[in-house]
């Protein structure tokens, strides 16, 4: 399985703070038709090319890139698989 995101999946996006708490920003979010998903606790668009990994990578580097964060850690998940 790609584990690519595709439209109509709901994803979950959990953020951990540098103490190890989970950020309060975090939440689900679904992808849109046009394959990709935007929240407000993220930096730019996920989209549908990108396999959960680099939807992973892309949000750790926009954070880091904004300085919110010194060294993110982001885990995406599906919610729903069907």
């Amino acid at each position: 399985m790609e584990n690519t995101l595709q439209p109509g999946d709901k994803l979950f996006v959990w953020m951990l703070n540098p103490d190890g708490t989970i950020d309060a920003s975090c939440g689900s979010l679904p992808v849109e038709a046009s394959g990709s998903a935007t929240a407000p606790f993220l930096v730019g668009d996920l989209h549908r090319e990108n396999r959960i990994f680099g939807a992973e990578r892309q949000s750790e580097q926009g954070l880091q890139d904004a300085q919110l964060f010194t060294r993110p850690l982001v885990n995406v998940t599906h919610v729903e698989l069907f």
